[in-house]
């Protein structure tokens, strides 16, 4: 019995040499860093959604990923077109992927083709994460599910920013 469990214990515990040999790298120094979940968060209308672009493109522009994913839930195509997004299309083509004005089941189709790729120096950005949350996002049990979904993309490779919208009642979030 004392050693199922151990061998229990020493089949699931964590191991120091794969831990050791794991390459720590920052896509941007000090903020996002590879094949990691981060969040960005503020209240609304701050300037989120503007500053994950231009850090898009910047990591593009300096080869540090080669493919976005943006799955922005959040702005309509007017948005779009005020903020030039549509000119990096031009400039990355398919390498930046942007959609925007897609349905739930649109964005969830495109999560589920993610799930089955090879994510490897990839950036998917949740533009923001509350449109991506079936249920109430103040419940764990919901919140939980998309995180599943969030770590799926990681293990496949894929570095994740999610932006999150600050409750204006949270004043010391």
């Amino acid at each position: 019995e004392d050693d199922r469990l151990f061998n229990f214990f020493e089949k699931l515990d964590l191991d120091f040499d794969e831990v050791d040999k794991i390459k720590f790298e920052y896509l941007y120094d000090d903020l996002l860093v590879k094949n990691e979940i981060t969040m960005l968060s503020s209240l609304p209308g701050v300037g989120k959604s503007l500053i994950s672009v231009h850090l898009c493109d910047h990591l593009l522009k300096t080869k540090k990923i080669k493919q976005l994913f943006y799955l922005d839930g959040d702005n309509g195509l007017s948005t779009i077109k005020d903020r030039n997004i549509h000119h990096y299309k031009l400039k990355y083509g398919n390498q930046f992927r942007y959609f925007v004005g897609k349905s739930r089941s649109e964005l969830k189709q495109i999560i589920q083709k993610l799930q089955q790729m090879n994510l490897e120096d990839t950036l998917i950005v949740f533009d923001s994460i509350k449109n991506f949350i079936d249920g109430d996002r103040d419940k764990n049990k919901d919140v939980s599910i998309v995180m599943e979904t969030l770590k799926s993309l990681r293990n496949n490779g894929a570095t994740v920013l999610f932006l999150h919208h600050q409750n204006k009642k949270q004043k010391d979030f």
